[in-house]
């Protein structure tokens, strides 16, 4: 075999083997988008993050003893979201919509039959407490807003802005990606450069995507460690914070994508076709 005929077809065999790893992070990035736009069985396991406020009326009723804790959790997790009828136990967002459950302690089980998603809308934002306040009643959105302050879990512009620009980043990766995987069936040395330039360029942006993400969690987790006081000390507040399997699923996609551009560049300083 020449020297030519072996250039070419390690090129073709690096391709081929960036091009599979290509498509598992584009697959990936699809699970990623379509995650939290509905509660059916797949969309509704894959959040990019995850509030739960199942204890916080728990912590009320201590700092509000003996008075009863009335009209806090909706009675019917069919009801519309910010319509001011009740908080649910469990938030979730994805990139296009937030969806609530009501479950049993906080604990599930969470399904289509319990929870509601807010309208679908590109770069929808990240802003947990505008959007759990906007289901309570007026007389707790003005108490949780009094316990609920010097934290950047109400940082409204700062996680808005991280979580939109976030979504940008990943749907235009997500759209280099897929430009680069059809380049790359060309077997022309310019369409495999130019394959391999979007690659790196969409990974570039799928992990600013995933750091922003991951900034805002970071910041609203403040609230985890909140304290409301009470009569004779403190008491846990009762809102969780943490990341979901969206975000772990953009950061694998992000690992496909970097493995990737080993055998992608590779192929376009080898190939000769």
């Amino acid at each position: 075999m020449s020297v030519g005929h072996r250039l070419r077809f390690r090129g073709e065999l690096c391709m081929g083997f960036g091009s599979v790893l290509s498509l598992a992070a584009f697959l990936l990035l699809i699970f990623v988008h379509v995650g939290n736009t509905n509660t059916t069985s797949t969309p509704r396991k894959i959040a990019m993050a995850t509030v739960n406020v199942s204890a916080y009326g728990d912590a009320l009723a201590v700092g509000f003893a003996p008075d009863p804790i009335n009209g806090l959790y909706a009675t019917n997790a069919s009801l519309p979201l910010a319509q001011n009828q009740g908080i649910r136990d469990i938030y979730q967002w994805g990139l296009y919509s937030y969806c609530a459950y009501l479950t049993v302690n906080g604990t599930g089980p969470v399904s289509s039959a319990n929870g509601t998603c807010s309208n679908s809308t590109a770069a929808t934002p990240f802003l947990p407490y505008d959007q759990i306040v906007a289901d309570m009643s007026s007389n707790w959105t003005m108490y949780t807003g009094s316990i609920i302050t010097g934290t950047l879990f109400r940082d409204d512009s700062g996680l808005g802005s991280h979580t939109k620009d976030a979504y940008y980043c990943l749907i235009i990766g997500t759209v280099l990606l897929f430009v680069s995987l059809i380049l790359g069936l060309f077997k022309r040395t310019f369409a495999l450069v130019f394959s391999s330039i979007l690659a790196s360029v969409a990974a570039a942006l799928v992990c600013a995507g995933a750091g922003l993400w991951a900034v805002a969690i970071s910041q609203a987790r403040q609230i985890n460690t909140l304290q409301l006081a009470v009569a004779g000390g403190q008491t846990p507040l009762g809102i969780t914070v943490d990341s979901g399997l969206g975000l772990t699923l953009t950061w694998a996609a992000f690992g496909c994508m970097t493995a990737a551009l080993i055998p992608y560049w590779i192929s376009s300083c080898t190939y000769r076709g």
